[in-house]
């Protein structure tokens, strides 16, 4: 697709994202879920918001992850009864939410968001043409598309998590080798969480430089399970984890699980304390070992990552879109697609554009 041919974001509703919970809510527990909208603004905006006006901490409100600032996007905060009853109730913290958002709805739940949830982000974007498209060109674009949603992708980190001109990973070197925080111990968290998202690019544009190749001892996560790929037998298989103070591999204790596949389940750290690792004499865990070195993952800093709660986890190499829809009304083609947590649809785009 070229960019010539059409425009994107030229309003707001040309970018649309919803939040898909895994479970219902129910009316039932002491945690108010509100379901809002908002437009063109930062979520951590709404939350400073909010612990300004209640005089609270920014950590009474439940949020499940950032959304992007330039859109339309519907997502979900959540606050214990205990709180509200603190600030004068339900109808006061509603109201006040209400002069920054709109309010879908609001129900009850017996538990507050957490990021390790499943959660998924449903998007629609809409590109609109610059010209009058014939019926040949349209089925031309639209099968264009629909070949991008069928394939893997990178499953970068994108750009906005890095603050402009990357200020967020500038910092790191002031946190990190003079071993102090920001004022804001919040900030100083954000900043080396945005630091470890960065080494992940740079992870994964090392992996691609080597044609992005399966390797050995690779890991996997399937079905909330951790796996590894063995290069001799060439099966996943699986074992039982235990962690070590700073780092933690696989044990050899390991049992076989044959004819299960999944190139696409393949995962790379993203660096924190407590990150599970490939076997370090393994091709992959050789590779990981390379950046912990390069990039000053020593014992004290991995304590400063834990004392700010910043554990490291496994992201997926790659994403594919899921439930994607791709349909033209007039000259405008409207894309809709699922993505599981923690994707960025800005890759997704990046991909149409090229």
């Amino acid at each position: 697709m070229k960019k010539e041919l059409f425009e994107f974001k030229k309003k707001s509703q040309d970018f649309i994202v919803e939040e898909i919970l895994p479970w219902e809510l129910n009316w039932n527990g002491d945690v108010l879920f509100v379901y809002f909208e908002k437009i063109n603004a930062n979520t951590m905006d709404v939350v400073e918001y909010l612990s300004i006006e209640f005089k609270v901490s920014q950590k009474s409100f439940g949020i499940w992850w950032l959304k992007d600032k330039d859109a339309i996007t519907r997502q979900r905060i959540c606050v214990y009864k205990s709180l509200l009853q603190k600030i004068w109730g339900e109808s006061r913290f509603l109201d006040t939410l209400a002069k920054i958002v709109r309010i879908i709805k609001y129900d009850w739940h017996n538990k507050t968001l957490n990021l390790s949830e499943e959660i998924k982000n449903k998007f629609y974007i809409k590109l609109r043409g610059k010209k009058t498209f014939s019926q040949m060109e349209k089925d031309e674009i639209k099968k264009d598309v629909l070949d991008i949603m069928e394939k893997w992708v990178p499953n970068y980190f994108w750009a906005q998590r890095f603050g402009i001109n990357y200020r967020n990973i500038n910092m790191w070197k002031n946190i990190l080798l003079s071993k102090h925080s920001l004022k804001n111990k919040f900030e100083t968290k954000f900043k080396l969480q945005a630091y470890a998202s960065f080494l992940f690019n740079k992870l994964v544009d090392f992996r691609l430089s080597k044609s992005g190749e399966l390797l050995d001892w690779d890991i996997f996560k399937i079905w909330n399970n951790f796996w590894f790929w063995d290069l001799n037998s060439k099966s996943i298989k699986v074992f039982e984890n235990k962690r070590n103070e700073h780092f933690f591999y696989f044990p050899d204790n390991i049992s076989s699980f044959q004819n299960l596949e999944k190139h696409d389940k393949i995962t790379l750290p993203v660096f924190g304390f407590n990150t599970l690792l490939c076997k370090p004499q393994s091709k992959a865990g050789i590779i990981e070992q390379q950046f912990i070195k390069e990039f000053n993952l020593n014992e004290k800093n991995l304590k400063m990552f834990q004392s700010l709660g910043i554990y490291g986890l496994r992201r997926n190499f790659w994403l594919q879109p899921e439930d994607y829809q791709v349909n033209w009304k007039w000259d405008e083609i409207n894309i809709s697609f699922v993505l599981g947590k923690g994707n960025y649809a800005s890759v997704i785009i990046e991909k149409l554009w090229k």
